[in-house]
């Protein structure tokens, strides 16, 4: 069973799925603004990115959901 990590804003709703990225995905805000999320590249890594999710106002929803 896999897992989908999600960032969902507190303020608008909006909500980003990391299996939705790739590790040259552009950058991307939700409609109020508040939250922020890209990909980091790393090495020596068993993952080829992080998702990263920042934040100006309220802190996000981060959670995973099961498939």
């Amino acid at each position: 069973m896999a897992t989908k990590l999600v960032a969902e804003c507190t303020e608008c709703g909006t909500v980003f799925r990391m299996q939705d990225f790739k590790e040259d995905s552009p950058g991307d805000s939700c409609e109020c603004e508040n939250i922020e999320v890209g990909t980091r590249k790393v090495n020596n890594s068993r993952y080829s990115f992080y998702f990263t999710v920042a934040y100006s106002k309220t802190k996000p929803k981060i959670y995973e959901l099961s498939d």
